[in-house]
């Protein structure tokens, strides 16, 4: 998983993997009848690369893209514009801009450059917009920073996160357009290369499926307040 603070889906406590789809996550792997496995955190292009090369046999969690899909096997439905079914969960995106920024939600008219994190999907959605992406940092709490330092452009990160940021941090003075500017699903994805087969990846979506249409909210409380 994704070492950046991905509040509230995945962050490290206290060094240790955490956030709602952690929780998921988990909860389908022991309800699979997997008891023995590890959680590694690290830098996302990293996780994807061990993926790949078979180092790791599943990455926690990502959207789909086809170049990704070269290397990683996603559920079936995980190409459709509408949720996926077997989601670990669905992830909203939202602008975060400066005071006084001219924006009515039409990505292409986004205060330049846009702060994006290295290597995220998210990223790719924007530039085909036509706006220019600034994805220097690996973490969104480096691109805040970057953005409040500057006070040119803005950045767009997942919606959960932005707020509890800016609750926390009210001296950065900025706000959240109103609107969402994209909604992906987000997948327990699993290396080609790994050996569990394909029934034994499908049987692992389905325990997700369940447990995120029964277990969401009740998870989702631990860490939204």
């Amino acid at each position: 998983m994704d070492n950046s603070y991905w509040y509230p889906f995945t962050f490290l406590k206290d060094n240790k993997p955490s956030g709602v789809h952690v929780d998921i996550v988990t909860m389908a792997l022991k309800a699979s009848g997997y008891d023995l496995y590890t959680i590694k955190s690290g830098p996302w292009r990293r996780c994807l690369k061990e993926a790949q090369f078979g180092m790791a046999d599943a990455v926690m969690t990502a959207s789909y893209k086809p170049e990704r899909a070269d290397y990683l096997y996603y559920p079936e439905d995980a190409q459709s514009s509408s949720p996926s079914k077997w989601r670990v969960s669905q992830v909203g995106y939202s602008a975060v801009l400066l005071p006084g920024a001219n924006f009515n939600g039409n990505m292409s008219h986004l205060p330049q450059p846009v702060y994006v994190p290295h290597g995220y999907s998210i990223g790719d959605d924007i530039k085909k917009s036509g706006v220019t992406v600034d994805s220097t940092f690996y973490s969104d709490l480096r691109n805040f920073n970057r953005l409040n330092k500057l006070r040119k452009g803005s950045l767009v990160t997942i919606t959960t996160l932005a707020q509890a940021f800016l609750r926390k941090n009210p001296s950065y003075q900025m706000v959240i357009y109103p609107k969402e500017i994209k909604s992906k699903s987000y997948f327990l994805a699993f290396s080609k290369k790994s050996f569990l087969s394909p029934s034994e990846q499908q049987a692992i979506w389905e325990k997700i499926r369940l447990i995120r249409k029964k277990e969401l909210n009740n998870i989702m409380v631990k860490y939204v307040k």
